[in-house]
């Protein structure tokens, strides 16, 4: 799936978000804020949130936006923090119009 996905993600390599989806990114940065105070006493995830999340909403409104770059870390937080990496790839995929396969968000992880 994950060679699929990123095939998607470079397809729309140069497209800007729409409007509704640069809310629902934005909306998952103001969720991923929540988690890194959260994670305070975990500093690894909190560097990898942080990390995942530092430029999105800047380069979300730049005309090079790349989907494959965001999707990148999405994907690296999934691999390596997947107790709420998993949560925010699944969101990401909803938001670019990755369907894979038929899948419901799932609960935000415990902050």
């Amino acid at each position: 799936m994950s060679e699929r996905r990123r095939r998607h993600a470079e397809c729309l390599d140069g497209r800007l978000p729409t409007p509704e989806q640069y809310r629902q990114l934005i909306d998952l940065t103001a969720d991923a804020f929540t988690a890194i105070r959260s994670f305070c006493d975990q500093p690894v995830v909190v560097f990898a949130l942080a990390d995942a999340f530092h430029n999105l909403p800047r380069m979300a409104v730049a005309p090079e936006y790349s989907w494959s770059w965001a999707l990148m870390y999405f994907e690296r937080l999934a691999r390596d923090h997947p107790e709420v990496g998993d949560w925010y790839l699944t969101a990401f995929d909803r938001i670019m119009g990755f369907d894979a396969e038929p899948v419901s968000l799932p609960d935000p992880p415990s902050h």
